[in-house]
């Protein structure tokens, strides 16, 4: 994209450099207005010249039509170059940038059908951690920050599971396949449009409001209540807590604070057999235990 761009900038100023003598500062200008009325341009037809008509044809076509038509009866007997470069100019940004979309979407639809759906699922409903071999992602693009995603996919993140995801039949992480930049990037864009929970309400917790007295209870309420149990955290550098489920000591840095609180309302929503100590929290205790997760991992959180 950086390539093409540096053409078409490369070809506008070549056409600036080449304009036609016959072309005075007064035709240049009538160019940009659109407008040809007052200043008849000779165009080769049929072996001879005559004046180009005034073809009014702005009720057939939106303005940027209109003009590209008319510059090109200005500029084809001219200079090709200047031609090519304008038609480039103009049709490019709208027609390539389309394609790469549809071109990215089509990859990540074939990463997500050939590497991804092996281990995880995409559609239905939510299951319980013991029939899956990793977890639900038909709600990833509401789940996951968009820059964690990426550098997920890419390999630069940590191992999530101290065991397997499946901590009762493995006791190693498995390693989770990685894919290049590009592919990243499509895999997110491609979650954010297709893997959104309409269960999830965007702004429905608000992270401006979470107090330093908010982060202490909810930090004490995650071990009153054995979340610590099964997830680890960080604590004076080290790790502590149970190894049965995803580490949370960069859940900051992970989750969409709102996917995590509708989440924490009913874990057995999305993930039956998990979070169930978490579900027997009221909402204030609640919303103290998330503002403490997104914390976590964040260098000089903002309270």
């Amino acid at each position: 994209m950086l390539v093409l761009k540096m053409v078409l900038i490369l070809l506008w100023f070549l056409m600036r450099r080449l304009k036609p003598a016959s072309l005075g500062q007064n035709t240049s200008a009538a160019v940009l207005r659109g407008d040809f009325s007052s200043h008849p341009i000779e165009r080769p037809f049929s072996g001879k010249f005559r004046p180009t008509p005034n073809i009014r044809i702005s009720l057939l076509f939106p303005p940027v039509e209109v003009f590209t038509m008319k510059c090109f009866l200005l500029l084809v007997p001219k200079r090709p170059l200047m031609l090519l470069a304008f038609a480039l100019s103009v049709f490019v940004p709208f027609i390539f940038p389309t394609f790469l979309l549809a071109s990215d979407a089509q990859e990540a639809e074939s990463l997500i059908k050939t590497n991804c759906s092996t281990c995880h699922k995409f559609q239905g409903e939510g299951e319980s951690r013991f029939n899956l071999k990793a977890p639900d992602l038909m709600w990833g693009g509401s789940k996951y920050q968009r820059d964690w995603l990426i550098r997920w996919l890419t390999g630069k993140e940590p191992m999530l599971y101290a065991k397997s995801y499946r901590w009762d039949q493995g006791q190693e992480p498995e390693v989770h396949i990685a894919v290049t930049p590009a592919q990243a990037n499509a895999l997110a864009d491609y979650f954010e449009h297709h893997f959104v929970d309409p269960r999830v309400t965007v702004g429905a917790f608000d992270l401006a409001k979470v107090t330093k007295k908010d982060g202490e209870v909810g930090a004490f309420i995650f071990k009153e209540h054995a979340c610590i149990g099964c997830h680890t955290i960080e604590e004076n550098g080290q790790l502590v807590g149970g190894p049965q489920s995803a580490n949370l000591a960069d859940s900051g840095n992970r989750y969409n604070v709102d996917w995590l609180f509708r989440f924490g309302i009913n874990p057995q929503d999305f993930t039956p057999h998990s979070g169930e100590f978490l579900a027997d929290a009221t909402e204030p205790q609640l919303r103290s235990v998330i503002g403490y997760l997104m914390t976590l991992g964040v260098k000089d959180f903002t309270y």
